[in-house]
Parts: C-alpha cells; sequence; structure tokens
C-alpha cells in the first residue's frame, strides 16, 4: 500500500507540467491586419500631399516671384521752382519804324561873304527827321516832347512833287546849348542833323 502511494504522488507533478504549454497556447491572440482607421489615416495623408503637389505646380513662377518682390512706388515730391522776378518791361521805341520811311532833306543855304571887322552870328536849328506822312512826323514830335523838348514840324515840298515833313528842335544861340540837347536827343537813339544859319553882321 506504501509503494503505490509513492507512485501515484510522484506521477501528478509531471502530468500538470505537461498541460501548461498546451494552456499558453490557447490564450495568445492571432496576429490581426491593420484596422479600418489606419487606413483611413494613410489615404487621407496621401491625398492631402498629392493635393498640395498639385497646387504648386498650377501656381505660375511669374506671380510668385512678382509677390515676393512687389514694393510699393515711391513718389518723389519736387521741390518748388524758386520765384523768379518780373523783368521789367523796357520801354518800346517806336523810332526804328520810322526811321526806313525818313528821310533827310539838305536844306538850301545862300552863300555869304563877311567882310573884314566884321563879326558874324549864327543860329543853331537841330532837325530829328523827315516824314513822308504828317502822322509819322506827329510821333515823334511826341517824343521829343516827353525829353521835355519842344519840336516844330514844317511841310517842304520839293521841285520833284513830293512832300516832306520836317522835324525841328530849335533855334539856339549858344553851342553849349545846342550840345546838351543834342545828348538828350541820342539818349533816345535820335541822331539829329545840325543845321547852321547866319543871323546878322556886328562891327566888333
Amino acid at each position: 500500500m506504501t509503494r503505490d502511494y509513492a507512485k501515484k504522488s510522484r506521477t501528478r507533478p509531471a502530468s500538470s507540467g505537461r498541460s501548461r504549454p498546451a494552456a499558453n497556447k490557447r490564450s495568445a491572440p492571432p496576429p490581426s491586419g491593420p484596422s479600418t482607421w489606419q487606413w483611413l489615416t494613410v489615404v487621407a495623408v496621401t491625398s492631402a500631399f498629392v493635393g498640395f503637389v498639385v497646387y504648386l505646380n498650377a501656381v505660375p513662377p511669374e506671380t510668385s516671384r512678382n509677390t515676393a518682390s512687389y514694393q510699393p512706388p515711391v513718389e518723389l515730391v519736387k521741390p518748388a521752382p524758386p520765384a523768379t522776378k518780373p523783368t521789367p518791361r523796357e520801354p518800346e521805341y517806336r523810332f526804328y519804324e520810322m526811321l526806313p520811311k525818313s528821310e533827310v532833306v539838305p536844306p538850301e543855304v545862300e552863300a555869304y561873304n563877311t567882310g573884314k571887322g566884321q563879326r558874324q552870328k549864327f543860329e543853331y536849328v537841330l532837325q530829328t527827321g523827315s516824314f513822308r506822312t504828317m502822322g509819322d512826323a506827329q510821333r515823334q514830335k511826341a517824343q521829343i516832347g516827353f525829353q521835355g523838348l519842344r519840336a516844330d514840324v514844317s511841310q517842304v515840298n520839293l521841285d520833284s512833287g513830293d512832300t516832306w515833313y520836317r522835324v525841328q528842335v530849335g533855334p539856339y544861340q549858344s553851342r553849349s546849348t545846342m550840345n546838351s540837347v543834342i545828348d538828350r536827343l541820342v539818349a533816345i537813339n535820335i541822331q539829329p542833323l545840325v543845321r547852321k544859319k547866319a543871323l546878322e553882321t556886328a562891327t566888333p
């Protein structure tokens, strides 16, 4: 009886050890493939990447360059030019227009003789111009009057039938006075012709 119990007791651990691997094999889960949400994530990422690449290819390179290098235009303000003083207007003289129409008619002077012991006296008349029309002669007379001088207009009929209008200033018996008047006429661009006329003889 004692031996049989010993055999039974020895055989129990062996049977229990053999049954454990079978239990472990049943508890391990079988390997499974990727789940549905993992596939959806991969598809979404791939679609987004492909769409981004297509968008980059659709954008023209010049537009991107212009957008990067665009700068707002800068307006240059020009300084205002300095104010210039108006130049004084020079007086207009119309004698330039009258000179081509004028003609100096030489006066007729009679020859005279002075005897010994006689002193001759003269007077001086300044002829400033000779014109075809009375209007031109009157304009020069007015121009001379602005200088404070008195001028006279005389009509001369020539043998050829022509009529001229002389403008004369004077007469003056002093040469110094005559020279002063000549200087005033030259200042307004009038070159007078000096006419010398004998007055009377006097015995010293």
